[in-house]
């Protein structure tokens, strides 16, 4: 069975670096809204409104510091060792 190369265009404008250009944005181009679309379909968590993350901080600011775990945390994310006494 023969294919025909090019049924609109000849195909010798199918080969020309422009039509591979502007194929390749095509493609590129279909594949970003096919992106769009999946993400679009799938479930997104709900956005949190600033306010309440406000108040969060706010009542988690309140809480007495012996029972804030997070302010015995290094900065950096390392542990600095404890220095030992002389003896």
């Amino acid at each position: 069975m023969n294919l025909i190369a090019g049924i609109l265009l000849p195909s010798s404008v199918l080969s020309t670096p422009w039509f591979t250009t502007l194929l390749a944005f095509v493609s590129l181009n279909t594949l970003v809204y096919v992106g769009l679309t999946l993400a679009k379909l799938a479930r997104w968590p709900r956005q949190v409104h600033p306010a309440r993350v406000r108040e969060a901080r706010r009542k988690a600011a309140e809480l007495p510091v012996i029972g804030r775990v997070v302010d015995d945390l290094p900065v950096d994310g390392r542990h600095q060792p404890e220095p030992q006494p002389d003896r």
